[in-house]
């Protein structure tokens, strides 16, 4: 008999913290945030748009020095992601307490892009606002096990 697992995996958005390049604050801490001066959402005309500028980065500026900053704490979101993974398998005797098992999976059915990382968040880095990567694509994989 065969025998079909799935296994389906969802996280939610999670939060970034805005980076100012350097501690301004001298608080030893090393934690200061942006300032936010406009509206740091938008909405994305394509798939390209949004990992290029996955937020509106002219809404931040380095805060002032002494300061640590105005930007609230979790105020931006990365992209959460979806992941299906299938898998179809089946056992053969072979001999009394021989098996075979022969298995097929495939990782990632869904097809939709995992990103890896989460949009850049360092004000002065040069890829500030952009998403730099994504999980391997699809996968699939067979494997035969002899148990005895």
């Amino acid at each position: 008999m065969w025998e079909r697992t799935s296994r389906l995996q969802r996280s939610r958005d999670r939060s970034l913290r805005r980076k100012a390049s350097c501690p301004s604050a001298h608080d030893g801490e090393g934690l200061d945030r942006a300032n936010v001066v406009g509206d740091w959402s938008r909405s994305h005309t394509s798939r390209a748009d949004l990992i290029q500028r996955y937020f509106n980065t002219a809404a931040f500026q380095a805060n002032a020095m002494g300061n640590i900053g105005n930007s609230g704490r979790n105020i931006l979101t990365a992209p959460g992601s979806v992941n299906l993974d299938v898998s179809l398998s089946k056992a053969f005797r072979v001999r009394e307490r021989h098996s075979l098992q022969l298995r097929g999976e495939r990782f990632q059915c869904n097809e939709q892009t995992q990103f890896q990382r989460r949009p850049n968040a360092t004000l002065t880095s040069p890829a500030f606002g952009r998403i730099t990567g994504a999980s391997s694509g699809r996968i699939m994989q067979v494997s035969m096990k002899y148990q005895f």
